[in-house]
């Protein structure tokens, strides 16, 4: 006889199974009706396909370098901001729902650090893809609604690397926050499952940028997926993840920099 406990982990292990059943039925759906899709994409964008082919095929995945989660190297990247600054990432920290809520989880981590934000004006979290000037003058659009006058600007992906770089040095200054709309693939490469299109070319993410080492050319991403968290990354290997193309808007992604009108340094 089955005890209750075990009756119920077993219903659980059945409906994790038809979960995953039912998530690679759909996956290979997608897939098959996606391949007109696929091979428009691969036509019309095709230097950018194969740039972020080459990128992904041959990039080392963070995971496993280790700065990914060196404490010792983090407190030093972390050591370049103001003191007020530092720490800020923690006191605002907070986890996407899920999937998807990548961007309003950044927006609330990021307003949630400036000092006399209201947080009372908090919108929830809500799943929806957003662009990077979306992200933009939505950021702008709560950060006037809890009181603090911001003007956020946008880097894209086919500036420049010095501008690139200027941007991250902003990071340190305690007058600006700077979030990254990023592609994954650039910095765990390819694995091939049945999906794995979707994350080379489509798995966009947005995450605040807490630091930036220059002398050691490393960068530190507050990523709101919980999986990843905070961690290091080299600064030409984050380059090649904002420098991406975003099918779904059409524009490429990049770094949103908000310039609080207040100068706290």
């Amino acid at each position: 006889m089955l005890s209750q406990t075990s009756k119920r982990q077993q219903g659980k292990g059945i409906k994790q199974s038809l979960i995953a059943i039912f998530r690679s039925f759909i996956i290979g759906v997608v897939t098959l009706l996606a391949t007109p899709i696929w091979l428009w994409i691969a036509i019309s964008k095709w230097e950018w396909v194969s740039t972020t082919w080459h990128t992904a095929s041959n990039a080392v995945d963070i995971r496993t370098t280790h700065t990914f989660k060196d404490e010792s190297k983090i407190k030093t990247v972390l050591s370049k901001q103001p003191a007020l600054l530092r720490g800020l990432h923690e006191k605002s920290a907070e986890w996407q729902l899920a999937e998807g809520y990548c961007g309003s989880a950044t927006q609330r981590v990021i307003l949630n650090s400036i000092p006399g934000f209201d947080t009372r004006v908090f919108p929830e979290q809500k799943r929806g893809a957003q662009n990077l000037t979306g992200f933009a003058a939505r950021m702008d659009e709560i950060a006037a609604n809890g009181g603090i006058n911001v003007r956020t600007s946008v880097w894209y992906g086919d500036q420049d690397y010095e501008e690139f770089l200027d941007a991250l040095r902003k990071v340190n200054k305690m007058k600006y926050r700077v979030a990254a709309n990023f592609l994954r693939s650039p910095l765990i490469g390819i694995n091939y499952g049945m999906d794995f299109l979707i994350k080379v070319f489509l798995g966009g993410h947005f995450s605040p940028v807490v630091g930036f080492d220059e002398e050691e050319g490393l960068v530190a991403v507050f990523d709101v997926n919980e999986n990843y968290g905070l961690f290091l990354v080299d600064v030409k290997q984050f380059y090649e993840s904002v420098r991406t193309f975003d099918l779904f808007s059409g524009k490429w992604r990049g770094l949103a920099i908000l310039e609080l009108e207040t100068d706290f340094d």
